[in-house]
């Protein structure tokens, strides 16, 4: 599969940092030293910084800050390489759920692999890459979203770093822009980025431009929030196209006999079609309600995101469903329902 594009990052990565994923199991040894991180993290971000900035103490250039977040993805990426390709219907539904309230942390953290590549297609973005990132200092968790953008000379340059804890969304991306004014005006910088920082500087002392910057940010970053979410709710569907039988297995990190740090590995990528069956519901149902002559007119509720509690009385968890747009005085034919078995963390 030389054409998907993950692998060419896989490579161009492999190129710019010779020998990289042979480092990657001695770093995740040194930080396993210094704590624990939750196992939907694959590795915290200082590994990728050490490569970047070539370790010791040198320190990682702003200009090339991007690079740590594009190593990290791929990092992740790699022991799975599944690429999720959604139904085009379903895709656009997603897209187009609006998410408000607090941020799911719990569910985020449930993405079926380390790191995950979305397929999108569209002008602006050929896909996106997501995965946890862990703060072994601060002891937080972060949603890391590195965007695909196929016009750009460095296509894996556009990222997203949002606090799990944060609160809201927007409260994350406030604290986003906060971290990027510190390192923008408390850091000796090169003249290139003090224009920025000014105009960081500025923005935080006028509401009106700060919010519209944070609302700019979240137009961005819901429609891909609301796909992720997806992937991680109780009921998503998702196939992979080599063998259709074969179910989501979360890997884990294993020490050898040597006491050395085993990576899994893929053989090769996989593509997991995503939401086939609910995607090709919604298009009869979207077939249905032009139909003439229903009375009263057959029609579309919007989607959104519902949470439940499931379980028994002693042991109850917080469950979250995307709920589809729903037929509303639609005639339907009866679809069987997909659904993936949670593994356990």
């Amino acid at each position: 599969m030389p054409g998907l594009r993950p692998i060419q990052h896989l490579e161009t990565v492999s190129r710019d940092f010779p020998g990289v994923w042979k480092e990657y199991p001695h770093l995740i040894a040194q930080l396993q030293k210094l704590g624990r991180w939750p196992q939907s993290c694959f590795c915290p971000l200082a590994a990728a910084q050490a490569i970047v900035s070539g370790g010791g103490n040198n320190r990682v250039p702003l200009d090339r800050q991007h690079e740590v977040t594009r190593v990290a993805a791929l990092a992740a990426w790699r022991p799975t390489q599944g690429i999720y390709r959604f139904d085009p219907t379903l895709l656009d539904e997603l897209l187009h759920t609006p998410f408000d309230g607090t941020l799911p942390a719990e569910h985020l953290q449930r993405l079926p692999a380390w790191c995950v590549y979305v397929e999108l297609d569209s002008s602006e973005h050929a896909g996106f890459f997501a995965f946890i990132d862990h703060d072994l200092r601060q002891n937080h968790s972060s949603l890391r979203l590195v965007l695909d953008s196929p016009a750009a000379s460095s296509p894996l340059a556009q990222n997203l770093s949002l606090r799990l804890d944060a609160g809201t969304l927007e409260q994350a991306i406030r604290r986003l822009i906060d971290h990027a004014t510190s390192l923008l005006t408390h850091r000796a910088i090169p003249e290139k980025f003090k224009s920025e920082a000014r105009e960081l500087a500025t923005m935080q002392q006028e509401p009106e431009e700060l919010q519209r910057h944070v609302d700019y940010i979240k137009r961005l970053a819901e429609p891909i929030i609301s796909v992720l979410l997806y992937l991680c709710a109780a009921d998503a569907e998702m196939r992979p196209t080599r063998d259709p039988k074969r179910g989501h297995e979360f890997p884990r990190l294993k020490r050898g006999p040597d006491g050395q740090v085993n990576i899994p590995l893929a053989r090769r990528p996989e593509v997991w079609e995503t939401g086939f069956g609910l995607g090709a519901a919604l298009r009869e149902a979207q077939q249905a309600s032009r139909e003439p002559g229903r009375s009263p007119r057959g029609h579309i509720r919007r989607a959104h995101w519902h949470s439940y509690w499931r379980g028994s009385a002693d042991s109850k968890e917080l469950a979250l469903r995307w709920l589809p747009p729903i037929p509303v005085n639609l005639e339907l034919p009866d679809r069987p329902t997909l659904h993936r078995v949670p593994h356990s963390r």
